[in-house]
C-alpha cells in the first residue's frame, strides 16, 4: 500500500493510476495482467487484512492470489473494466472465506461497513452470467 502514498505526504499531489492494456488482458495477455496485478497486490493484501481481522500471513498471500485468479478467470470482464470491481471481488473473497470458517459476527461487521448490497449485486450479476452462459 505504500506504493499509493506520495513519498513527500502532499495530499494533494497524487501519482497518477498507471494505464492497463485492459483489452490485452482480456485476450489472455499474462504480461499485461501481470503488471496489474503488481501494482493492485499489496493494496488488495492490505485490505482482505483489514476486514478478515486474520493475521496468518500464508493464508492472507492465498486469499489475495485467490481474488487475482477469480479476476483473471473472468478476464473478458476487463472489457467493461469498473474501478470498483477489484474491490467487490476482494470483499466477495474475504466474505466467503470468512463464512466457510465460521466466523459470522466478522461478516455481518463487514456487511455493515461496506453495505450488503455492493456484494450482493455482484453475486446476482455472476449467477445471471452463468445461466446465460454457463461460466461463472
Amino acid at each position: 500500500m505504500c506504493n499509493l502514498i506520495d513519498s513527500t505526504g502532499d495530499k494533494d499531489h497524487k501519482p497518477a493510476l498507471p494505464q492497463f492494456d485492459f483489452p490485452a488482458i482480456a485476450n489472455g495477455d499474462r504480461r499485461a495482467y501481470a503488471s496489474y496485478c503488481d501494482y493492485f497486490y499489496n493494496p488488495t493484501f492490505s485490505i482482505i487484512a483489514r476486514f478478515s481481522g486474520l493475521q496468518d500471513l500464508d493464508i492472507l498471500c492465498l486469499l489475495t492470489e485467490s481474488v487475482f485468479l477469480q479476476l483473471w478467470g473472468s478476464r473478458d470482464d476487463f472489457l467493461q473494466y469498473n474501478s470498483g470491481w477489484l474491490f467487490r471481488t476482494t470483499m466477495q473473497v474475504t466474505i466467503r472465506y470468512l463464512k466457510e470458517r465460521g466466523h459470522h459476527d466478522r461478516v455481518q461487521k463487514v456487511l455493515e461497513v461496506i453495505g450488503e448490497e455492493h456484494i450482493s449485486h455482484a453475486i446476482e450479476k455472476r449467477k445471471n452470467n452463468y445461466h446465460e452462459t454457463g461460466n461463472p
